[in-house]
Protein backbone atom coordinates (compact mmCIF):
# COMPACT_ATOMS: atom_id res chain seq x y z
CA UNK A 1 0.00 0.00 0.00
CA UNK A 2 1.00 3.67 -0.77
CA UNK A 3 1.24 6.44 1.56
CA UNK A 4 -1.30 9.01 -0.16
CA UNK A 5 0.24 11.96 -1.98
CA UNK A 6 0.57 15.58 -0.15
CA UNK A 7 0.34 18.56 -1.78
CA UNK A 8 2.45 21.37 -0.86
CA UNK A 9 2.45 24.75 -2.42
CA UNK A 10 5.30 27.42 -2.71
CA UNK A 11 6.47 30.16 -5.11
CA UNK A 12 9.52 28.46 -6.03
CA UNK A 13 10.83 24.68 -5.96
CA UNK A 14 14.73 24.21 -5.73
CA UNK A 15 15.89 20.33 -6.40
CA UNK A 16 18.51 19.37 -4.19
CA UNK A 17 20.05 20.91 -0.82
CA UNK A 18 23.76 20.83 -1.69
CA UNK A 19 25.62 24.20 -1.52
CA UNK A 20 23.84 25.01 -5.27
CA UNK A 21 20.16 24.47 -3.77
CA UNK A 22 20.68 26.01 -0.99
CA UNK A 23 21.83 28.84 -2.08
CA UNK A 24 19.07 29.05 -4.97
CA UNK A 25 17.03 28.50 -2.31
CA UNK A 26 18.12 31.33 0.22
CA UNK A 27 17.69 33.76 -3.14
CA UNK A 28 14.55 32.66 -4.12
CA UNK A 29 13.08 33.41 -0.63
CA UNK A 30 13.62 37.27 -0.52
CA UNK A 31 10.78 36.50 -3.01
CA UNK A 32 8.44 34.28 -2.48
CA UNK A 33 8.11 30.70 -0.76
CA UNK A 34 10.88 27.88 -1.67
CA UNK A 35 10.36 24.10 -1.50
CA UNK A 36 13.36 22.52 -1.31
CA UNK A 37 13.06 18.76 -2.75
CA UNK A 38 15.91 16.35 -1.12
CA UNK A 39 16.71 12.37 -1.31
CA UNK A 40 16.42 12.38 2.44
CA UNK A 41 16.96 15.46 4.74
CA UNK A 42 18.21 18.61 3.95
CA UNK A 43 21.72 18.42 5.18
CA UNK A 44 22.10 14.98 3.48
CA UNK A 45 23.77 16.27 0.23
CA UNK A 46 26.97 15.26 -2.14
CA UNK A 47 28.31 18.76 -0.66
CA UNK A 48 28.71 17.35 2.79
CA UNK A 49 31.55 15.04 1.10
CA UNK A 50 33.46 17.95 -0.48
CA UNK A 51 36.45 17.90 0.36
CA UNK A 52 39.44 20.03 -0.04
CA UNK A 53 38.81 24.27 0.35
CA UNK A 54 38.04 27.26 -1.78
CA UNK A 55 40.16 29.53 -3.02
CA UNK A 56 40.03 32.98 -3.13
CA UNK A 57 41.54 36.46 -2.48
CA UNK A 58 41.08 37.56 0.73
CA UNK A 59 44.52 37.55 2.48
CA UNK A 60 46.28 40.59 2.85
CA UNK A 61 49.40 39.13 1.17
CA UNK A 62 46.75 38.44 -2.53
CA UNK A 63 45.27 40.05 -4.97
CA UNK A 64 42.16 39.74 -7.31
CA UNK A 65 44.40 40.04 -9.89
CA UNK A 66 47.25 37.61 -8.90
CA UNK A 67 44.57 35.14 -8.13
CA UNK A 68 43.10 35.42 -11.87
CA UNK A 69 46.38 34.85 -13.26
CA UNK A 70 47.27 31.52 -11.19
CA UNK A 71 43.83 29.97 -12.39
CA UNK A 72 43.64 30.97 -15.80
CA UNK A 73 47.54 29.49 -15.91
CA UNK A 74 46.40 26.71 -14.10
CA UNK A 75 43.42 25.85 -16.26
CA UNK A 76 45.80 25.52 -19.33
CA UNK A 77 43.58 27.50 -22.21
CA UNK A 78 40.45 25.02 -20.70
CA UNK A 79 38.79 28.29 -18.95
CA UNK A 80 36.99 31.08 -20.18
CA UNK A 81 38.78 33.86 -19.17
CA UNK A 82 35.10 36.04 -17.86
CA UNK A 83 33.93 33.12 -16.15
CA UNK A 84 37.46 32.56 -14.15
CA UNK A 85 37.11 37.06 -13.87
CA UNK A 86 33.42 36.67 -12.43
CA UNK A 87 34.93 34.09 -9.84
CA UNK A 88 38.03 35.91 -8.68
CA UNK A 89 35.79 39.22 -8.33
CA UNK A 90 32.56 37.96 -6.72
CA UNK A 91 34.55 35.39 -4.87
CA UNK A 92 35.50 37.35 -1.89
CA UNK A 93 32.31 38.92 -1.29
CA UNK A 94 30.03 36.03 -0.81
CA UNK A 95 32.71 34.07 1.57
CA UNK A 96 32.73 37.00 3.67
CA UNK A 97 28.85 36.73 3.12
CA UNK A 98 29.14 32.53 4.42
CA UNK A 99 31.63 34.32 7.25
CA UNK A 100 28.69 36.29 8.39
CA UNK A 101 26.10 33.38 8.46
CA UNK A 102 28.00 31.33 10.36
CA UNK A 103 30.52 29.25 8.53
CA UNK A 104 33.99 28.67 10.91
CA UNK A 105 36.40 28.59 8.46
CA UNK A 106 39.65 27.28 10.08
CA UNK A 107 41.53 30.00 12.07
CA UNK A 108 45.28 31.26 13.03
CA UNK A 109 44.24 32.76 16.24
CA UNK A 110 41.75 35.42 15.47
CA UNK A 111 42.85 35.54 11.87
CA UNK A 112 41.64 33.12 8.69
CA UNK A 113 43.75 30.11 8.18
CA UNK A 114 45.04 30.73 4.32
CA UNK A 115 47.28 27.71 2.69
CA UNK A 116 48.82 27.56 -0.61
CA UNK A 117 48.15 24.50 -2.90
CA UNK A 118 48.33 23.90 -6.51
CA UNK A 119 49.33 25.99 -9.23
CA UNK A 120 48.16 28.67 -6.43
CA UNK A 121 51.12 31.52 -6.08
CA UNK A 122 49.74 32.88 -2.87
CA UNK A 123 48.07 31.40 0.18
CA UNK A 124 44.42 31.67 -0.93
CA UNK A 125 43.25 28.23 0.16
CA UNK A 126 40.32 28.05 3.16
CA UNK A 127 39.35 25.07 4.54
CA UNK A 128 36.54 24.51 7.47
CA UNK A 129 37.26 21.59 9.70
CA UNK A 130 40.43 20.50 7.94
CA UNK A 131 38.94 18.71 5.07
CA UNK A 132 35.21 19.23 5.73
CA UNK A 133 34.77 22.02 3.73
CA UNK A 134 31.61 21.33 2.24
CA UNK A 135 29.82 19.81 5.52
CA UNK A 136 30.64 23.09 7.21
CA UNK A 137 28.70 25.25 4.31
CA UNK A 138 25.72 23.20 4.49
CA UNK A 139 25.62 23.29 8.38
CA UNK A 140 26.20 26.98 8.01
CA UNK A 141 23.52 27.25 5.45
CA UNK A 142 20.91 25.38 7.17
CA UNK A 143 21.56 26.80 10.26
CA UNK A 144 20.61 30.71 9.27
CA UNK A 145 18.15 29.92 6.56
CA UNK A 146 16.07 26.52 7.45
CA UNK A 147 12.98 28.55 9.02
CA UNK A 148 12.59 30.42 5.39
CA UNK A 149 12.56 27.33 3.08
CA UNK A 150 10.15 24.30 3.06
CA UNK A 151 11.73 21.00 2.50
CA UNK A 152 10.14 18.06 1.42
CA UNK A 153 12.07 14.34 1.68
CA UNK A 154 11.68 12.34 -1.19
CA UNK A 155 12.78 9.04 -0.23
CA UNK A 156 12.29 6.21 -3.17
CA UNK A 157 10.49 3.09 -2.51
CA UNK A 158 12.80 0.07 -2.42
CA UNK A 159 11.98 -2.75 -5.29
CA UNK A 160 10.92 -6.21 -4.76
CA UNK A 161 13.17 -8.30 -4.73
Amino acid sequence: MTAPFKTHRADYAVVGSGVAGLRAAIELSECGSVLVLAKSDLSDSATAWAQGGIAVALSDEDEIGLHEQDTIKAGDGLCRAEAVALLVEEGPKYITELIEWGTEFDRAGTKLAFTREAAHSRSRILHAHGDSTGREISRALLAAHTPFLISICARMPSRPS
